[in-house]
């Protein structure tokens, strides 16, 4: 209903110019500009955060090219205000009908532009759900002999928008194979979690095969379960908030 409304408006800002030179004026210059005025009053200093730098800038061009047709129309076809409509030529008054409908059709389609893109509310802060203790999947597992050289202990921190895995002070930590499975990966990134029978959280990134990330605590657990809940709790609550990304 709302682009309905727009689009009568726009139609008829187009046809006024066409068929009254007076209200070409008013319509073509005067009405945009001083709506886009009243626009960019009214939002104030939040202006650029609720359209965005380039709808600001299609508005200052829309508001340039009302006050434009303002001129243009008023120059052309005031200034014979003092003699009769037949002294100004066809020409010329086509002219005037067809930059005041121009004016109209640009100024109009500039701010139906910068309204139908502005932005929508801003993304979430990151805050952290959970923090745990874990071994880095990588390398032996704990019953190896080489376990206490080899083995890299790190923290899986679980927020609302991504997982990450901080290498610790584990001797191992600095060894090529770890440092594979480190970082962060947004939930955008995640093509799958797979929890194995090691136990072990696998974390897959779209397009690769080998895991992004993986933990286990070698036992499996209580707090190791805990971890797989949190884990695939903000996975899904972050897909339920973002329905577009498969």
């Amino acid at each position: 209903m709302k682009r309905l409304t727009q689009i009568m408006v726009l139609v008829a800002l187009i046809l006024l110019p066409v068929s009254v030179p007076a209200a070409g004026i008013i319509f073509s210059g005067i009405l945009p500009t001083a709506v886009a005025t009243g626009v960019i009053v009214i939002s104030g200093r939040s202006i650029v955060s609720n359209f965005g730098v380039t709808q600001v800038l299609l508005g200052i061009v829309a508001i340039s090219l009302s006050l434009l047709s303002v001129w243009v129309l008023a120059t052309r076809g005031w200034n014979n205000s003092r003699t009769s409509r037949s002294a100004t030529s066809f020409p010329e008054r086509k002219f005037i009908k067809l930059f005041g409908a121009v004016a109209a059709l640009g100024t109009q389609m500039l701010f139906l532009a910068a309204c139908g893109h502005r932005r929508g509310a801003p993304a979430p802060a990151r805050q952290i759900i959970s923090t745990y203790s874990l071994w880095d999947g990588m390398g032996p597992p704990n019953t190896d002999p080489q376990f206490a050289a080899l083995g890299c202990l790190g923290t899986l921190s679980i927020s609302n928008l991504d997982v990450n895995f901080a290498p610790g002070k584990s001797p191992g930590c600095s060894s090529p194979m770890h440092q594979r499975t480190m970082g962060t990966l947004g939930y955008w990134e995640i093509r799958e979690i797979r929890v194995t029978r090691r136990p072990e959280v696998l974390i897959f990134r779209t397009g690769t095969t080998p895991p992004a990330l993986r933990v286990t605590d070698w036992v499996g657990s209580e707090e190791f379960q805990r971890v797989v809940a949190d884990l695939r709790n903000a996975y899904q609550a972050w897909k339920s908030r973002h329905p577009e990304v498969k």
